[in-house]
């Protein structure tokens, strides 16, 4: 009822702002991630051909790079519409297999990998879902895998296929995906936000947030570090080359901090933190009051 397309409390809130209220708002998350050293996002963007216009104007001037991963307007399979997307966006990335017709989503899913576009989806996030009928859609990636069993976990494993856990939207909703299960099962664990609506795009509350569920016997600071900081990339230079777009030097930033215990200092950073982000955003961060040491 809050958020399942295509008629719950955010789409009819969605429907009665302004073009330019929805930009504004995109714009004001895009700048958010560009001030805590995020170098790119991967945005499951909703309404079509028109949501990733918004979604590019809003991001145009911040040096934080939007990785699109776009839909049909409608629950639906539309091969001009999805053709059309497919020249502009970087992936389809869909809510859950509950919310499409069966046929019309294994369509979506066909095409875009016949374009060699990879495609995602939300799964098992308020109830289990057919694991098999997912791994039919051949994803790149899935998120939330809340309900999924250890056999599940397994063949995702198996197949070589992330999963993007979203712990503080989970949290929200009195959620909790099996975490010790997935590393149980080999599954490629990666971190994100989910919802703006629900989250601040900020990946150092989203990794507290992922730290405070997991215990350090099973996942030491240093390795909560390797999940939050190098999955995330590795799967979206595995599947998108992202590295290679971005150019030969990879982002990075620098955080004031104490050094007697690093790892600990880096999971109690902020924005205000940030001292230094890459020299080609340099100029950039300068004009917004950034300190260089």
């Amino acid at each position: 009822e809050l958020v399942a397309p295509p008629d719950s409390l955010k789409h009819r809130m969605l429907s009665q702002v302004t073009e330019e209220e929805q930009i504004s708002a995109m714009r004001d998350a895009v700048e958010s991630m560009a001030l805590s050293g995020t170098g790119a996002f991967l945005d499951f963007r909703e309404g079509g051909m028109e949501g990733v216009r918004r979604l590019l104007l809003a991001s145009i001037g911040i040096d934080t790079a939007p990785v699109i991963f776009g839909r049909p307007e409608n629950l639906e399979y539309n091969e001009a519409e999805l053709e059309s997307l497919l020249k502009v966006v970087d992936g389809i990335g869909v809510s859950s297999i509950t919310d499409w017709d069966p046929a019309q989503l294994a369509d979506v899913s066909a095409h875009a990998r016949r374009r060699n576009r990879p495609f995602a989806l939300h799964a098992s996030e308020v109830s289990r879902e057919d694991m098999d009928a997912i791994l039919d859609l051949s994803p790149s990636l899935l998120v939330h895998m809340i309900h999924a069993s250890s056999e599940d976990l397994g063949k995702c494993a198996d197949a070589d296929v992330p999963i993007v856990l979203c712990p503080s939207s989970n949290s929200f909703f009195g959620l909790k995906a099996p975490i010790k299960d997935m590393f149980d099962a080999g599954v490629t664990v990666c971190l994100g936000t989910d919802n703006a609506m629900l989250t601040e795009p900020d990946m150092f509350k989203e990794m507290r947030a992922f730290r405070s569920l997991v215990p350090g016997d099973l996942l030491t600071d240093a390795g909560l570090l390797e999940v939050v900081l190098d999955n995330g990339r590795k799967v979206l230079n595995s599947i998108l080359g992202l590295g290679a777009r971005r150019g030969e030097y990879p982002d990075f930033l620098v955080l004031d901090l104490p050094l007697n215990d690093p790892y600990r200092s880096v999971l109690g950073a902020s924005t205000k933190d940030v001292c230094y982000i890459h020299p080609k955003r340099r100029e950039k961060d300068e004009d917004q009051g950034y300190n260089e040491h």
